[in-house]
């Protein structure tokens, strides 16, 4: 599992790449929770690259989304493959989590409730 990171104001992007399994969780978990609390809770899970996620790594998303908004932010999902798209809506963490198709829709309302926070 591959994770890579970049900011866009008070935005997090985070690309995964690969496989999120039980045996990558642990690690991803630890890697999301150090962006949410040293860079910004507004994060943005591009998982377009995720060619598979178990029970395991479909908890790491909740675990990031539930920190994320204990600092008042967010975590939101982009580019979900179909195969994932289906196994998000059968375990229902599309009603847990939002999900974008678009970066620039993910990002402008993400950005929005940045500034509602900070001001």
């Amino acid at each position: 599992m591959l994770l890579t990171h970049h900011s866009h104001q008070d935005i997090q992007i985070i690309t995964l790449d690969g496989s999120l399994t039980h045996h990558d969780a642990p690690q991803v978990r630890q890697q999301l929770a150090q962006l949410i609390e040293e860079t910004s809770p507004f994060v943005i899970l591009d998982l377009g690259k995720i060619q598979f996620a178990d029970a395991r790594g479909l908890s790491t998303f909740i675990t990031a989304a539930k920190l994320a908004k204990t600092h008042q932010g967010e975590v939101v999902l982009l580019n979900i493959t179909p195969a994932l798209r289906t196994i998000i809506e059968l375990t229902r963490l599309h009603h847990e989590i939002r999900i974008f198709a678009d970066k620039l829709a993910a990002l402008e309302d993400l950005q929005q409730k940045a500034q509602n926070i900070n001001h």
